[in-house]
């Protein structure tokens, strides 16, 4: 008996994605958010001692898409779009989204006090059940 393994035809080529063009009053408001950040003089509220000015990673985070995102969950509303964007960018900070702790010397904690059981299935080769009650890494609360 002879299997024969027929390679699939491969996928048509997917056609490029064009950005949506927008209205007259679209592109003013965006231009109109992305005005206001691009301020030199901006200042993110409620960060540090008030003088805290955008970095060049918060400036690459906000990109067009960022903006144009913002935009319309707020339904075309600058003002909104305005807050959230500064509240999303506080909260980052609160958080310590940008603080040095992203290095394996801050994470090795993390990595080890996930104990594990390796065990087989059926179907799948390796099943890892991993143990949350036995963590000792920190609570980000």
């Amino acid at each position: 008996m002879v299997v024969e393994h027929k390679t699939p035809n491969p996928p048509p080529s997917l056609p490029n994605r064009v950005r949506p063009t927008l209205t007259e009053e679209e592109q003013k408001k965006y231009e109109t958010v992305l005005g206001h950040f691009a301020d030199p003089k901006f200042v993110v509220p409620g960060v540090g001692d008030g003088k805290h000015t955008l970095t060049e990673e918060e400036n690459f985070w906000l990109t067009r898409e960022c903006i144009l995102r913002y935009l319309r969950a707020t339904k075309w509303s600058e003002k909104d779009a305005i807050h959230r964007i500064e509240e999303t960018l506080k909260w980052r900070h609160e958080f310590g989204y940008y603080n040095d702790e992203m290095t394996p010397a801050g994470v090795e904690n993390e990595v080890i006090a996930y104990p594990r059981q390796i065990g087989r299935s059926a179907y799948i080769p390796y099943v890892s059940f991993l143990g949350p009650h036995r963590q000792r890494a920190r609570v980000w609360l």
